[in-house]
């Protein structure tokens, strides 16, 4: 969030992942080396859906059109997209707006691609700051909260609640 508030260029996510991970080690007195940082991060590249995503998206997929907004790299998205079964109508790296999700620019990018209005827009997260800045921009949200954690005081608050993909399935079909 940082990045995208300096007039600096983008820096990609690995990278602010690596800052960010580094950070938290040494905070923790942790003596990890950053070639085992690095391999920590590559694994971005190897992640899994959770199990009931798949049905959720083909179903969901049926009235509505998908779109992955994501911080994530370009060639990160690229590498964890087979991973999914369900085709997306498109998928949006934030790299693209040149700043990180909550900041208007990526929301703004998503709604001008498809040429929606922010209000044309169910964002669904599971993460707090990507739903506040979704929000502020004028779309609807639903939280997806697979743990149980509280939203938190935000003005911005979701529409909808849900513990997982099919319960959102069952809201918005």
């Amino acid at each position: 969030m940082i990045d995208s508030l300096i007039p600096e260029p983008h820096t990609p996510f690995k990278e602010i992942s690596r800052r960010a991970l580094t950070y938290r080690v040494k905070r923790l007195g942790l003596d990890v080396s950053d070639e085992e940082v690095r391999d920590l991060i590559r694994q971005w590249k190897e992640l899994q859906p959770y199990p009931d995503v798949d049905a959720a998206l083909s179903d969901l997929g049926e009235e509505y059109t998908l779109v992955g907004l994501s911080n994530g790299d370009p060639d990160m998205l690229a590498a964890v997209r087979p991973n999914f079964k369900t085709d997306l109508d498109g998928v949006i790296s934030v790299a693209e707006a040149g700043a990180y999700k909550p900041h208007r620019a990526s929301y703004d990018l998503c709604c001008e691609r498809f040429d929606v209005a922010p209000h044309e827009v169910m964002f669904v997260t599971a993460h707090t700051f990507d739903l506040v800045g979704a929000k502020a921009v004028g779309m609807r949200g639903a939280f997806l909260n697979r743990h149980a954690n509280p939203f938190g005081g935000w003005p911005y608050q979701p529409d909808v609640v849900v513990d997982d993909t099919g319960q959102l399935t069952e809201e918005l079909l």
